[in-house]
């Protein structure tokens, strides 16, 4: 177990960092990498903890008895979430390439279904006027100058040291069991008819009833809510709008039924964790940071971690949106997701956790 411990530190410490709030227009699969395997090693992301213990019951000729092995948990990167203007144009290098030209046609391909022409669609960014809006999306109201469209995509993370060393089976670290590396589990150009009309949320309260479901702490600081989940959003602050269709798409995505088109997390095999029993985390859930915490990535790479509608009201000069403006209102995060692990020893029979 001690050398376990020394070799994932000693990991972590010696991959090199990238340069605190650089900025950058997009990020590669080798920086994301780099930038998620950063943040663990500063301790800004990771939360790592005993947990508790993982009881097994253990059998042999000469009878049976119950062992323990510790319970560790800790934050993952387990998925990358980017919210951009132009369909097709993900921040993420890799995602752009493999994703890109499917996106614009599977948009393509409902729309025409419909009989509606793509390119009379209102594109992403801010809109100017109410008529362009009209255009195409007449069913979301309340619209105003400020109303910001962008797409997302939330696709399974590369990971980093820690998630790759839990992949190989040691007993400090647990890897996403339920994410696997470049899968794309939620692309907006396939839900293209939910996410721009925004009709299948009707079915939601809390698409009509404000304060459910908010981003922040309604009704003196919300960055915007969660339902409906769809790419339009009301707000002068375009990083906020960037953040709000973050998680959206990942709210989507981490459940299991949903009127979008996406495929849930935990529905195809993740990273493998031989030897480990790994417990996952529950859906995404906004303003917790127990359940989910985010690390920007573009158009500024940090190295730490918090959750969206932090209330930065009195905060002129340091809020969320200074010095994180992207020139082409493209964002990409990491979304760390905490896990818990434990070294198998038999057959599982229960766990005994720390109270937090």
């Amino acid at each position: 177990m001690k050398r376990s411990s020394a070799l994932i530190l000693l990991l972590l410490w010696t991959i090199g960092s990238p340069a605190r709030g650089q900025f950058v227009e997009t990020i590669s699969t080798e920086g994301i990498v780099e930038a998620t395997t950063t943040a663990a090693a500063e301790l800004a992301c990771l939360n790592f903890s005993i947990n508790g213990v993982c009881l097994y019951l253990v059998c042999t000729p000469a009878g049976c008895t119950v062992e323990t092995s510790i319970q560790f948990r800790h934050f993952n990167p387990s998925l990358i979430v980017t919210s951009y203007n132009t369909l097709g144009e993900s921040p993420w290098d890799e995602s752009r390439e493999a994703f890109g030209a499917f996106q614009i046609a599977a948009n393509q391909g409902q729309f025409s279904i419909l009989g509606v022409n793509p390119l009379s669609l209102a594109g992403g960014g801010k809109l100017s006027d109410d008529s362009q809006i009209r255009q195409s999306e007449d069913s979301l109201p309340d619209r105003s100058k400020h109303t910001v469209f962008k797409d997302a995509e939330v696709i399974g993370s590369p990971g980093n040291i820690l998630s790759i060393a839990g992949s190989l089976g040691l007993p400090i670290a647990c890897p996403p069991t339920d994410v696997f590396p470049f899968f794309p589990y939620f692309l907006s150009g396939a839900d293209a008819f939910a996410w721009r009309s925004g009709l299948t949320e009707i079915v939601f309260p809390q698409t009509f009833i404000p304060g459910l479901r908010e981003i922040g702490d309604f009704p003196f600081n919300t960055w915007g809510s969660v339902h409906p989940r769809q790419g339009f959003l009301n707000t002068p602050e375009d990083p906020k709008a960037g953040a709000v269709m973050a998680q959206r798409a990942a709210d989507i995505a981490t459940r299991e039924f949903s009127p979008h088109v996406f495929i849930p997390v935990g529905s195809v095999p993740g990273q493998p964790a031989p030897g480990l029993d790994v417990f996952e985390p529950d859906p995404v859930i906004e303003n917790d940071p127990e359940n989910s915490t985010w690390q920007m990535l573009v158009p500024v790479t940090e190295t730490t971690c918090d959750v969206f509608g932090t209330n930065d009201t009195a905060n002129i000069i340091n809020g969320f949106s200074t010095n994180r403006v992207s020139i082409g209102g493209d964002y990409a995060f990491a979304l760390w997701r905490p896990y818990r692990c434990c070294e198998t020893k038999g057959a599982l029979i229960g766990t005994i956790e720390i109270e937090s």
